[in-house]
């Protein structure tokens, strides 16, 4: 009978070429302005999830390893818009970096609508963001920015330190969403921010 530990290995290294195809197609629709390094971040979300899934490989923690390889089996698709507005909780989940694999509690998250716009935002927590979502591609795209604490939130373009560019999806049936962060600023090498409804 196989290890545990080796066989998390072993289904994570299968994935390492091939998890969730569909996100590397987000695409920045037209109209929408990134900084060229963020247009980068975009292109290359596939290296970065590649590279952080790699260093996550390492984590001793088995639990850890299941909860991000269940998540990158699971096939994605495009959220429809209409369906998005809503409260949900959320965690982060950091793949490489300064540590192999970091995966954080449940915090509040919300995504809002006004009039044809959305937005995300996390509202608990140290580490918060705002952010605007577009239809992109095989995903929807988020435009946003980091702030700490009860700080004023930036927008993006204030503070390019701050600036984060993301492409969310769902998963499965249960509105389950992921939105994945390509080598941010700080930290890691990849983010995972798991969404899930709270009914």
């Amino acid at each position: 009978m196989m290890n545990p530990f080796f066989r998390s290995v072993v289904t994570a290294s299968l994935m390492l070429g091939s998890v969730l195809p569909a996100f590397a197609a987000c695409a920045v629709p037209e109209g929408i302005r990134l900084s060229d390094t963020d247009k980068d971040r975009i292109s290359s979300l596939a290296e970065a999830r590649s590279r952080g899934l790699a260093q996550a490989l390492r984590a001793t923690s088995a639990a850890d390893r299941d909860l991000v390889a269940g998540l990158l089996s699971t096939a994605p698709s495009r959220p429809a818009l209409e369906t998005l507005p809503g409260d949900y909780r959320c965690r982060t989940i950091k793949l490489g970096g300064i540590t192999d694999l970091t995966v954080y509690g449940w915090f509040r998250c919300a995504i809002r609508a006004e009039g044809d716009a959305l937005s995300v935002v996390k509202l608990t927590g140290s580490q918060n963001f705002t952010g605007a979502l577009h239809a992109g591609g095989e995903g929807v795209l988020m435009v946003g920015a980091g702030h700490y604490n009860q700080d004023p939130p930036n927008g993006y373009g204030d503070d390019p330190e701050r600036d984060i560019v993301g492409c969310l999806a769902a998963l499965g049936e249960a509105g389950t969403l992921v939105l994945e962060e390509p080598f941010p600023r700080f930290e890691s090498v990849h983010d995972l921010i798991v969404f899930e409804p709270i009914r």
